[in-house]
């Protein structure tokens, strides 16, 4: 619930009230219990303000109407970490505010690896977590060749009626929005947005891509993805669509809703607990709690890969006014 907003919370308690004709009682009078790491990335807050400190906290959870009057119950202990109880307290301590050096290099010395022996340590049973979207795409297809010969893999064509039209191509090659380029059978990949929930094919979502289908000109027109052993999703056409207007006319571009899967932002990760083999790329930590998100992730340290040496000013914790309005105690 960290990125929960106000206005989310208070359309939950406005619609309770429509749906039992009650505009008295909060929630109706209905137990409702939020789970969540506070810890992890506020809300993402969409106006720009001039002082960069100043993070605009309208739409912050604690600020929905009747926040005040819940009952918060901490838990004493991780569970995700409860089997390395020295780096759950680094973390609680990154939390809060920013490490010294000795704190840093007790707990993370033996993690370090140099970038220039990543190629050979990371493998297609390596999570990669890195705070930028280009080292993302970086060792999405350093693990995507390795894995697969060249024969298998094949391109995913952007699908498009601007490919001429010069003065828009910076839109048209944005690679944020043709997330994945290339694909091989047996890859692992991402979903980008809900395809079918019934089938729990989320945003989010990864599985292996388990059948390709080609259309007359061989261009990939079709994917399908086993989510687990019980559960598939094919995806025919190109269903993220981005639409552009201007003084030439309409122009579209549509690609396949997925990514590679094997590297994923720090923003992405949220959420999930991984304890098989990890490597964290904190090229530049640009929002605060980044650094404990991505580092919180993982289990244990026996686990854990970090490119290069951290420094304490690389870790930005969460801004002290968020931490005690969530009810977290700054030490």
């Amino acid at each position: 619930m960290s990125m929960m907003t106000s206005t989310l919370l208070q359309s939950v308690e406005t619609r309770l009230r429509q749906i039992e004709n009650d505009t008295n009682e909060p929630y109706h009078s209905k137990l409702v219990i939020l789970v969540g790491d506070h810890a992890q990335l506020p809300a993402i807050c969409y106006y720009h303000l001039p002082d960069t400190e100043n993070y605009c906290q309208k739409h912050y959870v604690y600020n929905a109407i009747d926040w005040n009057s819940t009952t918060y119950h901490t838990l004493e202990t991780s569970i995700r970490h409860v089997e390395d109880p020295e780096y759950c307290s680094f973390l609680n301590i990154i939390c809060c505010r920013t490490p010294t050096e000795g704190e840093i290099s007790s707990v993370l010395n033996n993690c370090y690896i140099d970038e220039d022996l990543v190629e050979q340590y990371i493998d297609d049973k390596t999570t990669i977590l890195c705070t930028h979207r280009k080292d993302v795409d970086y060792y999405n297809n350093l693990i995507l060749h390795k894995k697969f010969p060249a024969d298998q893999i094949y391109a995913i064509q952007l699908e498009t009626n601007a490919r001429t039209v010069e003065h828009i191509q910076s839109w048209v090659n944005n690679k944020r929005f043709n997330h994945m380029q290339h694909v091989a059978l047996g890859a692992l990949v991402m979903l980008t947005k809900n395809i079918d929930l019934k089938v729990g094919a989320a945003n989010g979502t990864t599985g292996i891509v388990t059948k390709l289908e080609f259309d007359l000109e061989d261009n990939v027109c079709s994917i399908s993805i086993a989510l687990n052993p019980s559960r598939y999703v094919q995806i025919v056409g190109k269903k993220s669509i981005q639409n552009k207007y201007d003084f030439q006319g309409h122009f579209y571009k549509a690609s396949f809703p997925l990514m590679l899967g094997y590297a994923i932002t720090g923003h992405k990760s949220q959420g999930a607990m991984i304890s098989s083999k990890v490597m964290i790329h904190i090229r530049e930590s640009f929002a605060r709690g980044l650094v404990n998100v991505m580092l919180s992730r993982v289990t244990s340290r026996k686990n854990l890969k970090i490119v290069n040496n951290l420094q304490p000013s690389d870790i930005q914790p969460l801004l002290p006014w968020f931490l005690e309005n969530v009810n977290i105690v700054v030490d």
